[in-house]
């Protein structure tokens, strides 16, 4: 492991939120083409292991291994892990197929008030308002929800099409 490798680990194991090639560029002193060269390389060495180097949300980070998540969130959490409940997961889902999109298209998509479960998100800091047209806040996903559900865009969302029944994909419209 080179120097530039070493110190790209001792960063990433430092920081809190994925950091972007620009960022880790800067910090280093070292052009961006080095730079992910010297990740691909950790990602590289990294595999097999019980973290593994990731790119996600627009960043590298340090994160368990997908195939230890169940029992990982079982010692951390001991069961008591706050999950979203259906109305929260079908809200957001509205939100990250539909986004930007305000709570009234929400509430009629969903067919009830949804308030409450923006709120929750809110909170979360998976959902925020992204701009706002004539009075009407718009919201959208954040990073930290590309992050939560191991997304690197919103463009490896799955295709809405895959979670209807009897629908053609391409009679669909996602914005």
């Amino acid at each position: 492991m080179n120097e530039i490798q070493r110190l790209l680990e001792g960063i990433l194991f430092l920081a809190d939120t994925p950091l972007s090639l620009g960022e880790l560029s800067l910090g280093i002193g070292q052009s961006e083409a080095e730079i992910e060269a010297a990740l691909e390389e950790l990602q590289r060495l990294y595999q097999e292991r019980g973290v593994n180097l990731v790119k996600i949300a627009g960043g590298w980070r340090f994160q368990t291994a997908a195939d230890l998540f169940d029992q990982l969130e079982t010692f951390v959490n001991a069961g008591n892990i706050a999950k979203l409940t259906p109305a929260a997961l079908e809200t957001l889902a509205v939100i990250a197929y539909k986004q930007p999109v305000s709570r009234n298209q929400i509430s009629a998509i969903r067919g009830v008030n949804v308030e409450s479960v923006i709120r929750t998100l809110e909170q979360r800091e998976l959902i925020e308002v992204t701009e706002i047209v004539d009075g009407n806040h718009l919201l959208g996903t954040t990073s930290l929800f590309l992050e939560k559900f191991g997304l690197n865009s919103l463009g490896d969302l799955p295709p809405i099409a895959e979670f209807l029944p009897d629908i053609q994909s391409d009679s669909l419209e996602v914005d």
